[in-house]
């Protein structure tokens, strides 16, 4: 990239499309794939070989894929959560797509990319960790970026490294006195109960369930809003469909106060895969009596 190419708010247009078509013009063919190729991509369609082939081969389909564009709101910053949802799954050329989209049209730092990075190992492991760091490395080791942030959070949306903190010591092999009871409240303030899975593990296995648990308490990191945290894990837990971590996320949310417009914009990032399919295994009654009842 040019030394420009690095600058805050650098965008890359996305080419308009005629939508009252299902065909594509040359033109408009060449300025899509290009488009992918700079705010995607390095310059080329290596990390989105699905374009020119869909254009090609699916002309129909990929319009009409494209035609979600002018549908999706901006309450949150998008990207940040499928870069998360793709380093946590194992994903390395996604995630390295979207962390160039990040860059480019989304004007995050690379400090915040890293941080993102940093919590979806938590969920995803060695494994999964190996590919995404062997395909991401040289890209982010050749960002220089020193720079503060730039974006605008949504209001009440703060930056709080001890915002996802119990107040258990961090350094001690165990359960200490007083420290489960911590835990406890941590869960009533944040959920409304504690699960019983939270007293049980403590007493089984309590020395490797305080370290998973510092390390999720040390993943709010110094320059992403607290917010961002939860939402990365309802993101992933809907993708995954997975009901119960889902919803104990989203009660995480809302006790950090984000808002039903935000959530929901979310989860609805997992519906650009598989549509109304997908929707009837992410939103399931207990999900949306949740969703329904959000009081703000």
């Amino acid at each position: 990239m040019a030394a420009d190419d690095k600058k805050p708010g650098l965008r890359v247009p996305y080419p308009e499309l005629d939508l009252s078509t299902n065909t594509w013009t040359e033109e408009e063919r060449a300025r899509t794939v290009r488009w992918y190729e700079l705010a995607h991509g390095t310059g080329d369609t290596r990390l989105a070989p699905f374009v020119p082939f869909g254009i090609d081969n699916n002309p129909v389909g990929f319009k009409r894929y494209r035609a979600l564009v002018p549908t999706l709101t901006g309450a949150v910053p998008r990207g940040l959560f499928l870069v998360h949802l793709y380093a946590v799954v194992g994903n390395p050329s996604g995630t390295l797509y979207e962390i160039v989209a990040c860059r480019i049209n989304g004007n995050f730092t690379k400090r915040q990319i890293l941080e993102t990075l940093n919590f979806a190992w938590i969920t995803s492991g060695p494994p999964g960790s190996n590919a995404v760091a062997e395909a991401t490395a040289p890209y982010l080791e050749s960002w220089e970026d020193d720079r503060d942030n730039v974006l605008t959070w949504p209001d009440g949306w703060e930056v709080d490294p001890e915002g996802l903190r119990s107040g258990i010591d961090h350094f001690s092999m165990g359960f200490q006195d007083g420290e489960l009871e911590m835990l406890k409240d941590w869960h009533r303030s944040m959920s409304g109960e504690v699960p019983r899975y939270v007293e049980l593990w403590a007493r089984l296995r309590g020395a490797p369930y305080k370290a998973n648990r510092v390390r999720y308490e040390v993943g709010a990191g110094e320059t992403l809003p607290v917010q961002v945290f939860p939402l990365m894990l309802m993101h992933t837990a809907a993708f995954l469909e997975r009901e119960k971590p889902l919803l104990q996320a989203l009660a995480h949310c809302k006790a950090l106060g984000v808002k039903l417009e935000q959530v929901v914009e979310v989860i609805d990032l997992n519906f650009l895969f598989g549509g109304e399919f997908k929707m009837a295994a992410v939103l399931t009654d207990p999900v949306v009596d949740m969703l329904e009842s959000w009081e703000e």
